[in-house]
């Protein structure tokens, strides 16, 4: 029988970034190790069918996807060697797992291109999506901004210092420092999805 150890194997996943099920499959995305490329694979259930999705050349997609109500959503880096560097720069996307074409549609470009992203920089709940940027202000110190994008209106929201600790009865959690990213002290809100109506839960929370 077959060992499940090589790619010879339907059901083999190697160099996973993630491993998600939805309606009935298994998608993942495999890190290129130094090939400059990420690849997205579909495996039935059963292991019995594999199908690669979508290749990003020159681009990583590393941890920072997600799927969603029919689409994977996730932080694109892209990078251009030149001759003496490499210029890069990130880009939130999506694409509509039914589209055939694996078309990519844009969300959101960062305010520059100083802006990092670290792991769970991007999550959905109901209709909205949550990423956060982190950037350098002026060559000094760092600033950080949660988005709240609607999936429906296609609008945006930025809430400075916000970072999500949790979802509960269709109300967000949400961390705010009293200044930069790295504040040790800060309130605890429960917020309407989108970011309204905040309520202070804790006084005085610690930072993370």
């Amino acid at each position: 029988g077959c060992l499940h150890n090589s790619a010879g194997c339907m059901a083999y996943v190697k160099d996973s970034m993630g491993l998600v099920y939805n309606d009935g499959w298994l998608y993942y995305v495999q890190d290129s190790l130094g090939d400059n490329a990420d690849f997205l694979y579909r495996i039935s259930a059963d292991g019995s069918t594999k199908e690669m999705l979508k290749t990003w050349t020159n681009a990583g997609i590393e941890d920072k996807w997600l799927i969603h109500r029919g689409r994977i959503y996730y932080i694109k880096h892209n990078w251009t060697l030149l001759e003496d560097s490499v210029e890069e720069n990130f880009r939130v996307m999506y694409i509509d797992l039914d589209d055939p074409l694996k078309k990519e549609h844009l969300i959101h470009t960062p305010k520059d291109d100083t802006t990092l992203y670290s792991e769970n920089s991007i999550m959905a709940y109901g209709n909205h999506l949550y990423f956060r940027d982190t950037y350098s202000v002026n060559g000094e110190g760092l600033k950080g901004i949660l988005y709240i994008y609607d999936i429906q209106t296609k609008q945006e929201r930025e809430i400075e210092r916000g970072i999500i600790c949790g979802f509960q009865d269709n109300k967000m959690l949400l961390w705010r420092g009293t200044s930069g990213i790295d504040e040790r002290g800060g309130k605890l809100y429960r917020t309407d999805l989108d970011g309204n109506n905040s309520q202070i839960v804790i006084e005085d929370m610690p930072g993370e």
